[in-house]
């Protein structure tokens, strides 16, 4: 999860006409995200860190394990791993008409060192989620959120402090990860459910050299295993230091194929979206939709990430204990996560909002929302949007359109 507004993005693959399999003009990918899982993130489930005080120090998932230790830690999650996501979600969400689900997993679900806390066992719940999946007709993105040393330093790393993935031996840690993944669902069982691998979830602007290297090492080390599998790049926050032209370039220029260039699109981080006239914050939006389609035939974009929010006002979204960092207009933030008391209206234009981003996001491969419910956060809930009316399921219930 994400603290930089990208409001218009190039979101990519590079398609060699005789091997793309995916074509504009067929299904898009329509799904969401399910985040707060096999990597905490104290916005999503808040629940999880009340039981610990500010002098604890608990702000992630390494502190969360090393505060309890490893036996109570690993009680802890799996009550949680075992609850938040469950056969009856992946039932209901395919219910609603999606295709794909983004299934965002740290390292130490699959290899970890003695000296780091983490408690190992998300593996067995990520194939049961992948089961399920494939059961229920939805295709799966395995998105490696959290790599060794923290590839930016925020909380959904696993670990919220100084980048250090550059570091060490921690870049063959990840490779090693991406290789285990790639054997798993090789798998006959998997091999037509997991149709894409996220090698690595929003590396940091300032390891963007050392990630395209990696990218390179990931990409033939996945092709000696399965030619067929999508790979994604992401650069989402390459475009926020300005580096997403010079991503977009490099891929283009190492000819691979089936590599998608993923990039997250977040307009609650920029403290003045909220502020602007209706009509203006859905210009951004179309902007978006305008910059997709006009390089269509030459390029294929995927919006791994996006939400309803249009603030960052939800407690904890900055990290555990973190508030707003924004002076918004008194009021802003007080009906945030109070749906029940949200006016007719209101409800109204996050439809409008949420039926703007789907169409933009369509102009190229298509989309996950972030995410597929949370505790408190009703603009991050897909499910709850659902179920209230705001967000659409089908193209004939959306209410807005660009062109």
């Amino acid at each position: 999860m994400k603290f930089f507004l990208i409001s218009i993005i190039f979101i990519s693959i590079y398609c060699n006409s005789i091997y793309c399999n995916i074509n504009q003009k067929k299904e898009k990918i329509r799904g969401v995200n399910l985040g707060g899982w096999l990597v905490l993130e104290p916005w999503i489930r808040p629940s999880l860190f009340e039981q610990f005080s500010p002098k604890d120090k608990v702000i992630d998932e390494y502190t969360f394990t090393k505060f309890l230790g490893y036996e109570e830690a690993e009680k802890q999650l799996n009550d949680h791993w075992s609850s938040w996501v469950t056969e009856h979600d992946i039932k209901k969400l395919a219910s609603y008409g999606l295709n794909y689900l983004r299934i965002p997993v740290g390292y130490w679900a699959f290899e970890k060192k003695p000296s780091e806390p983490f408690v190992m066992g998300g593996f067995k719940y990520l194939l049961k989620a992948v089961r399920w999946a494939k059961k229920y007709g939805l295709k799966v993105i395995v998105d490696l959120h959290g790599a060794p040393g923290s590839q930016n330093g925020y909380d959904h790393t696993g670990r919220y402090g100084p980048i250090k993935w550059q570091t060490g031996d921690n870049i063959q840690r990840t490779l090693n990860v991406i290789k285990n993944i790639t054997l798993t669902f090789n798998h006959p069982e998997f091999r037509n459910t997991v149709t894409s691998i996220g090698v690595l979830n929003e590396p940091a602007a300032v390891i963007r050299n050392q990630f395209n290297e990696y990218f390179k090492d990931a990409y033939n080390l996945i092709r000696e295993i399965n030619s067929d599998i999508l790979i994604l790049y992401d650069a989402s926050f390459f475009f926020v230091s300005g580096d997403g032209d010079d991503s977009i370039e490099f891929l283009e220029s190492l000819k691979f194929k089936r590599v998608v260039l993923d990039t997250h699109i977040y307009n609650a981080f920029t403290c003045d979206f909220v502020s602007l006239s209706i009509d203006d914050q859905f210009s951004v939006v179309c902007s978006n939709e305008s910059n997709i389609a006009s390089t269509s035939n030459i390029l294929r974009r995927f919006v791994g990430e996006w939400s309803l929010a249009t603030t960052d006002c939800t407690k904890w979204l900055l990290g555990f204990g973190n508030s707003s960092r924004c002076n918004y207009p008194n009021g802003t933030c007080q009906l945030e996560d109070d749906y029940l008391n949200w006016t007719p209206e209101y409800k109204n234009y996050l439809k409008q909002y949420a039926s703007a981003q789907m169409n933009a996001y369509e102009a190229g491969i298509g989309w996950t929302f972030w995410n597929f419910k949370t505790e408190n956060s009703a603009h991050w809930n897909f499910i709850l949007g659902v179920e209230q009316g705001w967000i659409p399921l089908t193209t004939e219930q959306r209410t807005y359109n660009c062109t």
